[in-house]
């Protein structure tokens, strides 16, 4: 196991999960278990846990990620006061136990170390071995061991490679900490509002089917429109061929009894007789 503190140069200034703090002045847990997990370096453990979304509140570890971030780890138990025999069961287990101190003497509130045994303890604020009472423990978190830490999948890279990549982990960080969502949560919006599209566009398609099917009644009413002004034409053409009632009467008189005469299709009932 390495001794690692969170004030290293490598990482102190670089942001603890999505948050504004940094490792060097919040890192301690994440330090502490950087060196359980038997790696080297706490940024890549800071990039494994924000890669499973394993913080909360932006830099608050969240225990249960643990196994997620670090497959060879398992999250076992947080308990909110020391007890000192889980603890020694937890270090004879895994090689350590995260203890949670009173951190007043780094002029903090909280603060967490890891113990190794045999009353010693490293020191995530400065990376050294010290006597575990140069904290006054108030709690644990105890974490096993499932196997070793894989390879480093770490590479060496030339420094311009590696600005660009800074250069892109910090615009994301700054596109994260000013408030937009997760990539995977606009992807998921963009989803929905492409269902929604999809969905409105069916109602136009239904609608214009609707507006065709009236259009085409229309249509039909318009013929028979026009059917009926002809046959009203020529109805007009043979009320026309009537006489008046002076041409009819003209050379008549009444009979006094009704007779039929007929004009084309029209029949009509007359009481007048030529004379």
């Amino acid at each position: 196991m390495k001794n690692l503190g969170q004030r290293d140069t490598r990482w102190k200034n670089t942001k603890l999960g999505t948050s504004d703090t940094t490792i060097g002045n919040y890192g301690c847990t994440i330090t502490a278990l950087t060196m359980l997990a038997g790696l080297d370096r706490v940024d890549e453990v800071n990039s494994r846990l924000k890669a499973v979304g394993g913080f909360a509140s932006g830099n608050l570890l969240i225990w249960s990620k643990i196994n997620e971030a670090l497959p060879w780890l398992k999250f076992v138990w947080r308990g909110y006061s020391y007890e000192n025999d889980k603890v020694k069961a937890a270090i004879v287990q895994a090689g350590g136990c995260l203890v949670e101190v009173n951190g007043a003497p780094i002029g903090g509130t909280k603060h967490w170390v890891l113990y190794i045994g045999d009353g010693k303890m490293i020191d995530p604020w400065d990376g050294k071995e010290k006597s575990t009472t140069s904290y006054q423990s108030t709690g644990y978190a105890t974490i096993e061991n499932l196997g070793e830490a894989p390879e480093s999948d770490t590479m060496e890279i030339d420094k311009e490679t590696f600005e660009q990549l800074v250069t892109k982990a910090t615009k994301y960080d700054e596109f994260v900490n000013a408030g937009f969502s997760e990539p995977q949560e606009i992807i998921d919006e963009i989803a929905d509002l492409e269902k929604q599209v999809s969905d409105y566009a069916k109602k136009i398609e239904d609608q214009d089917k609707t507006i065709f099917t009236q259009k085409e009644d229309i249509r039909t009413l318009e013929t028979d429109l026009a059917v009926t002004k002809i046959e009203l034409s020529d109805c007009e053409g043979q009320i026309q061929e009537i006489p008046s009632l002076e041409e009819y009467t003209k050379g008549y008189k009444s009979t006094g009894r009704k007779t039929v005469e007929v004009y084309g299709n029209l029949t009509v009932e007359t009481s007048f007789k030529k004379v």
